[in-house]
């Protein structure tokens, strides 16, 4: 053998390849070529499917065959007695064939079509390299292509220093405690020097600043909030414009229906401020987080949904991406294996996953399960039936110093658990608001949807109130609320759906009201169990969990944004 291969966790991306079908006895048959995307099987350099590179991949020919193409007389006599010449191989396609009396039977399966030879003497070609691997050439991070036969080039690093064949392109070193604008984000240098975490979003990329002297990043206080108006000099009348830099001449429908024109005497004008707390929150200090924008999509119905998963002895659930949407968690067991939470991390969102491996820091001999990670990447939640709380399963979370630090000792949400079942939470970006699924007596099923909130994140949450809106006499399992959380989608096993657990939405105009009534996402629900949405920060990417398969995998959908 030419190496050791380790079995591990693949979840696979299909979206760049082109699914191709064809019918056999009246079923739909899809082909899709995959790269992977959370995980892949790992490879030494030097071995391919546990053969070295260069070995024959050619199977022991049958007694009393010939391996080498017979003379084209014989061809000939044969083609008479059958629809092949005995001993001879043709490809179809990745398919090696062998014709044995006349007929032609599967031979061998090549890694590629182009790595199938029919002559001379019939055979799969040993691959150049394994599809998904990756190395370092000098400063290049090359990737193998998808037939096997070649490496590509993914990226060009700053030097050989920083090109790493798993995490990617790293960036030059920077400063602990340095921090800098980045397109709106203030992030700060890791304590390992070789990267950027975030750590606050600004109003606007105008109102993130860097200090080059001090070498940092701050969110600069908005002149205005969203809707403000006032008389500007002159009697013009002014708007906030979008960036809350400054007041702006308005004109139409941004002076609310009336003329530009106004007395400075009744200065300020217009609507009050914007600035809502999220559901009844204290206001949003100013370059916090806590005043959500409304995401300037209509978004249309759900679409491209393909699966990522591809274990046959696991069981996967609860998928949650980082709001750098570098990272992606989830829960799973394999065979019989208590459920443990796994990550996996990808350069940027262009790149392949990495290998999926334990969360480090968060797993026990429990199970623990539903994880989602705080805005800042600083703070874990998940459940746990770890002893020490209230219920079966109850709320934990974790924290840690920065995304390259492993997660410290979990502590009980003692202030938010039951003596039921407490999972599956959804987190607000300013961490002021936490919703989760709950079994817990006071609900109007057997499982509903409740909130709690807190004025600060050093305060512990409130005692849970059900969520206004959602809640039905059946079972609701995991919400995602939208990053400005003016719309929800939520598991219920309410009449109406597709199947057990379907996935359903609803929307609201404002935070202080309740969410309306909820429709079925019928583009996404199948016959069986569709559970467990995340949205990403953008909401244009979902994750969710269906055992349509007979298996729970993870499944992706988009959506357009108009």
């Amino acid at each position: 053998m030419g190496g050791a291969t380790r079995e591990a966790l693949v979840l696979r991306n299909c979206r760049r390849k082109r699914p191709r079908g064809f019918a056999s006895g009246g079923l739909l048959i899809v082909a899709v070529s995959c790269s992977p995307l959370l995980g892949d099987v790992d490879v030494d350099e030097a071995s391919t499917d546990g053969r070295a590179l260069g070995e024959e991949f050619l199977p022991a020919i049958p007694s009393g065959a010939s391996a080498v193409q017979p003379s084209s007389e014989a061809a000939s006599d044969e083609a008479v007695r059958g629809e092949c010449a005995g001993g001879s191989f043709r490809c179809g396609g990745a398919q090696l064939d062998y014709c044995d009396d006349g007929a032609w039977l599967p031979w061998q399966m090549c890694a590629s079509a182009l790595l199938c030879e029919s002559e001379p003497a019939g055979r799969c070609l040993p691959p150049a390299c394994t599809v998904g691997q990756r190395r370092c050439n000098s400063a290049t991070l090359e990737g193998c292509n998808a037939d096997g036969t070649a490496w590509s080039t993914i990226d060009v690093c700053e030097s050989a220093a920083y090109c790493n064949a798993g995490s990617g392109c790293r960036v030059s070193p920077c400063l602990n405690g340095q921090s800098r604008c980045n397109d709106g984000l203030v992030e700060v240098c890791r304590s390992d020097g070789l990267g950027w975490d975030f750590v606050e979003r600004c109003v606007s990329v105008e109102l993130c600043a860097n200090d080059p002297v001090a070498q940092r990043g701050v969110c600069l206080d908005p002149a205005c909030a969203r809707g403000e108006s006032r008389c500007l000099d002159g009697g013009t009348r002014g708007v906030c414009n979008a960036e809350r830099t400054a007041f702006v001449p308005c004109t139409g429908a941004d002076c609310g229906g009336e003329t530009a024109g106004c007395d400075p005497a009744q200065a300020p004008l217009g609507e009050p401020p914007l600035g809502e707390p999220p559901l009844g929150g204290p206001p949003a200090a100013p370059g916090s987080v806590t005043d959500p924008p409304a995401l300037d999509c209509v978004f249309g119905p759900f679409e491209r949904l393909e699966r990522l998963t591809n274990d046959s002895n696991g069981d996967y659930w609860s998928p949650s991406m980082s709001s750098d949407s570098l990272t992606v968690y989830f829960g799973g067991n394999r065979l019989d294996e208590p459920e443990h939470i796994f990550s996996t991390v990808r350069a940027d969102p262009e790149a392949e996953f990495l290998v999926a491996s334990p969360t480090r820091g968060v797993n026990s001999v429990s199970s623990e399960g539903t994880p989602v990670e705080s805005f800042d990447g600083r703070t874990l939640y998940f459940y746990s039936t770890r002893p020490g709380g209230r219920g079966d399963r109850d709320l934990w979370v974790v924290t840690r110093a920065d995304r390259s630090s492993d997660f410290a000792s979990p502590s009980n949400l003692a202030s938010v658990n039951s003596t039921g079942d407490d999972q599956l939470p959804w987190l607000s970006r300013d961490e002021l608001m936490l919703v989760f699924s709950s079994t817990r007596a006071g609900g109007s099923g057997s499982a509903d949807l409740w909130v709690s909130r807190r004025a600060s994140r050093g305060e512990a949450f409130s005692a849970p109130a059900a969520l206004g809106g959602v809640n039905s006499s059946a079972y609701e399992g995991r919400a995602a609320l939208a990053s400005d959380q003016r719309s929800i989608i939520f598991a219920s096993r309410r009449d109406g759906g597709r199947g057990n657990n379907d996935l359903w939405a609803a929307s609201r105009t404002s935070l202080d009201q309740d969410f309306g009534p909820a429709e079925n996402l019928v583009e996404l629900n199948s016959s069986d169990a569709d559970i467990d949405p995340s949205l990403s920060d953008d909401g244009r990417e979902l994750l969710f969990v269906s055992n349509r398969r007979g298996r729970s995998e993870i499944f992706r959908a988009t959506r357009p944004c108009d």
